[in-house]
This record gives C-alpha cells, sequence and structure tokens, in this order.
C-alpha cells in the first residue's frame, strides 16, 4: 500500500512539474527589478528573508534555498543530539532487552545520520564552498565567450631597456644552456671510455642508460637554445619602432649565420641526440616551424606597425594614401611565402623519416596536420593585422582560409 502510494505520488509531481515546465511562464531577468517576498519567510536573526524584507529577483530564491540548506544542516546536528538523548534515557531507564536495542539502535542510526551528513558537506565545502555552505543554486555560469581573430595580435610591447635586459638574459641563458651541454658530452664521452674496459653487467647496463639520459639532457638543451634565440628575435622584430629598425631585424634574423640559420643549428644538434626516440624526433619539425614561423610573422607586424613612405614623406598616414602599398605588400608576401617554404621544408622532412623507424603513419600524419595548422595560423594573424590597419591583404596567401576574415 505505501509503495503504491510513493508511486502514485511521484507521478501526481513529475505531472505538475512537466505542466509547469511547458507553460510559457514570464521569467525575470538578471536586470530585472521585481520584488521578492518568499512566502515561508525564515524570521531568525540576520536572515534576509524576514517577513519585513524583500529583495530582487532572480537571485533571490537560489539565496533562499541555501539558507534553507544551511539551516537544514544546522538541525541535522539538533536532532542528532537529541535522538543520542532520547537513546541515552530509553537505554538508562528501561531494564528490558528489546528496549536496549531500540536504544542502541537510535544512537547508532543518530551518529550515522550526523556523519553521513556532516562529512558529506565537509567533503563538498573542501572541494568548493560553492557546493557547500555557499551553495549555488543559480546556475548562473558565465558564458564562454568566443575570443576574436583581432586578440591574437596583441604583441608583447617592451621599451628599450626591456629589450637590452631582454638580450643580456638571453645571453646569460645561452651561456649556461651551452656551458650544460658541453658538461653532458664530456661526461658520455668518460663514459664511453669507461664502457671499453667493463665487462657486461648491472654496472654497464647503468652507464649505458645514464649515456641516454645524457643525450637527452643535450636534445632537450638545445631545443632551449633554439626557443631563446628565436623569442629575441621575435620580440625585436615586433617591437620594431621604425622601417628602418624591422628591416635590420629583417637582415639580422634572414642573413647567413643569423637568428633562423642559429635555430636550425641547434634543432639539427637536438634531432641528432633524438635519433633513437622517433616521435620526439617527429615533433622537432614541428617545433623548428613553429619558431621559425613566429620569427617571421613578427617581422611582418614589424613592417605593417611602421610602413614604407612614398617618395618626400616622412611619416606615412595610410587614410591620406601616403604609403608605399605595392613596397608593402612586397614586405609582407615575402613573409608569408618564408612560412610556406619552410612548412613545405618540414613537412617534407617529416614525410621522408625513415621506413625503418617504428613511427606509426598515424602519428607522422598528426604532426604533419599541426605544421599545416601552425602555418596557417600565423599567416592568418598577418591578414588579420593587415585588416586591423584597413590595408589590403586579400592578395596574400589566397590558399588559406581564415575564418571572419573580410
Amino acid at each position: 500500500m505505501r509503495k503504491r502510494f510513493f508511486i502514485t505520488y511521484s507521478l501526481c509531481a513529475l505531472a505538475v512539474l512537466s505542466l509547469g515546465w511547458s507553460l510559457d511562464v514570464p521569467k525575470a531577468n538578471a536586470a530585472s527589478e521585481i520584488d521578492y517576498v518568499p512566502l515561508a519567510p525564515i524570521d531568525v536573526e540576520g536572515s534576509e528573508f524576514r517577513s519585513d524584507q524583500t529583495c530582487k529577483a532572480p537571485d533571490c530564491f537560489p539565496r533562499y534555498l541555501r539558507t534553507i540548506y544551511n539551516i537544514g544542516i544546522g538541525l541535522a546536528g539538533l536532532f542528532a543530539v537529541i535522538s543520542i538523548v532520547r537513546g541515552g534515557f530509553t537505554l538508562m531507564f528501561t531494564d528490558s532487552i528489546l528496549g536496549h536495542s531500540e536504544a542502541k539502535g537510535i544512537i547508532l542510526r543518530a551518529v550515522g545520520g550526523v556523519l553521513i551528513v556532516y562529512s558529506s558537506y565537509i567533503l563538498m565545502n573542501t572541494v568548493s564552498p560553492a557546493l557547500g555552505r555557499d551553495l549555488n543554486l543559480s546556475l548562473a555560469f558565465k558564458r564562454a565567450e568566443k575570443t576574436p581573430e583581432t586578440a591574437l595580435l596583441q604583441v608583447v610591447t617592451l621599451t628599450d631597456l626591456q629589450l637590452q635586459n631582454l638580450r643580456e638574459s638571453t645571453a646569460a641563458r645561452k651561456a649556461e644552456l651551452e656551458k650544460r651541454i658541453g658538461d653532458s658530452r664530456a661526461e658520455i664521452e668518460r663514459n664511453e671510455e669507461q664502457l671499453e674496459d667493463m665487462e657486461e653487467g648491472y654496472a654497464k647496463e647503468d652507464l649505458r642508460a645514464r649515456n641516454r639520459e645524457l643525450q637527452r639532457q643535450i636534445a632537450a638543451d638545445n631545443l632551449a637554445l633554439a626557443h631563446n634565440t628565436a623569442r629575441l628575435g621575435s620580440l625585436e622584430a615586433s617591437n620594431a619602432q621604425s622601417l628602418e629598425a624591422a628591416q635590420t631585424a629583417t637582415t639580422n634574423i634572414t642573413k647567413a649565420g643569423g637568428t633562423v640559420a642559429q635555430i636550425r643549428e641547434k634543432f639539427t644538434a637536438a634531432r641528432t641526440a633524438l635519433a633513437s626516440d622517433p616521435g620526439a624526433l617527429a615533433d622537432s619539425y614541428y617545433k623548428e616551424m613553429t619558431e621559425i614561423a613566429v620569427l617571421n610573422k613578427s617581422l611582418a607586424f614589424g613592417f605593417i606597425d611602421h610602413p614604407p613612405a612614398k617618395p618626400g614623406i616622412t611619416r606615412p598616414d595610410l587614410t591620406r594614401g601616403e604609403v608605399d602599398l605595392e613596397k608593402l605588400n612586397s614586405l609582407v608576401l615575402s613573409r608569408i611565402q618564408d612560412i610556406q617554404r619552410e612548412e613545405r621544408a618540414q613537412a617534407g622532412n617529416l614525410f621522408n623519416l625513415g621506413a625503418g623507424t617504428t613511427l606509426s603513419a598515424i602519428q607522422k600524419r598528426t604532426v604533419l596536420e599541426q605544421i599545416h595548422a601552425r602555418a596557417n595560423e600565423q599567416i592568418c594573424q598577418i591578414k588579420y593585422k593587415c585588416q586591423d590597419k584597413n590595408i589590403e591583404c586579400r592578395k596574400f596567401a589566397t590558399a588559406v582560409l581564415c575564418p571572419n576574415y573580410k
């Protein structure tokens, strides 16, 4: 009978809720100023839901439920104490065995209930107060906002002093990494000499493992050197203060022995140490593509921020038609073409990885897609930069589709 009553009651409740959802009930928005008076006020000291108080929708009801929740937690402790006292009195003043058993059951149930209520409360409050004492039932979660493409154009702006400090810290970091690489190579040579005179055994295997660890460290240090060099070149290019400074940065980056050549040298050294790790070897091609593509994007940004002027003009104004658009297009397009050449070169290097390696076709294709995606991303950022400056860039790399590019 009880089971049938419970099922009937549940079905009725579901029907009422479904009817409520189906009706077009007006809802208060976040800016609503509707006064909300709870039908069941909480007339306790400090409550904001007393019978003489009103508050504004729509956040009153969630706060009201939170107040009820916290009061319920407190009442659970109070009822548990009452139950334990009741069980204690029953145990003290009852002589029958059944009475003692019932009293013990009351006490155990009260203690168990307290443990369940307060352990869950403490646990949820430890995870987040929004799940415990500050229970948030409003469900007013902040919407995830789409990042506009122009946000990608934010360039770190450095002063001359900051650039000088960066050069000094880069030089210090370079010296530190090169010293560690030299020390690692010297230790490997010493270990190799010892290996020649050692018999097979655990000691020899440990020394070989140490050499493998040193090789991985050398590879990591060379990759760090490449990134260190690329970061400095990128920031100097994007922080060029004039067209002449942007051209100087371009020369320093692209000339023989310049920044790009140094990056290639470090990646080549890293790949020598990564020869036994096909996955890391494939990833190095993607990383090299990334460093060089970001460099070329920074150079393009330098030219777009300080465009070449028409003859006889010192500070060109784009709105007055004083910018030499043909020359600017040529300078920016050359950087895009360098990104695309680097993309093809690294894709070719990845494709030509030895057939004897354990690199699967899926892994190779994944890295290849990353290379193409990163190249397209840098080219699109250049195009967005042109669009942001109201410079015509549609003829740049028409094969690259950039979302929301007008």
